[in-house]
């Protein structure tokens, strides 16, 4: 991972922090935190404050990451092919949650949004889905 230096005009270089060689996914949280994911179940967090890097191992089989979202709550929800996973930034714990919808499964999250109501909203190749708690 790169990052340019626009005050030195230097490129400064990351460890992988557990990243594969191909970052499938970029997000930028209402933190101002940078969220990366590669294709085998990895994400990494950059702090830009604090200059510090967390790294994330799913561990779930098959935990492809689609999409990441940040709610107002402070919940980080991961959109995967085996439906969602929340993962608890202070525990490092990770909940996986299998979406179903008349008893079918929906797969591949691959979009995940909030409303001014909270409510979180979610897009599959299955359809789209709001969270309700």
């Amino acid at each position: 991972i790169w990052k340019f230096e626009e005050r030195t005009g230097d490129w400064k270089v990351y460890p992988t922090h557990g990243l594969g060689e191909e970052v499938s996914l970029i997000y930028a949280d209402r933190y101002g935190r940078i969220w990366f994911a590669d294709g085998a179940a990895h994400l990494a967090l950059y702090d830009k404050r604090s200059d510090r890097w967390t790294a994330y191992n799913l561990e779930f089989e098959d935990a492809v990451v689609e999409a990441i979202y940040v709610d107002k709550q402070g919940r980080v929800i991961i959109g995967a092919e085996l439906g969602i996973i929340i993962l608890d930034e202070k525990t490092k714990k990770l909940q996986l949650s299998p979406v179903r919808v008349g008893g079918k499964l929906m797969s591949g999250i691959s979009a995940i949004t909030e409303d001014n109501q909270g409510r979180i909203w979610m897009g599959s190749p299955d359809g789209i889905l709001v969270l309700k708690e």
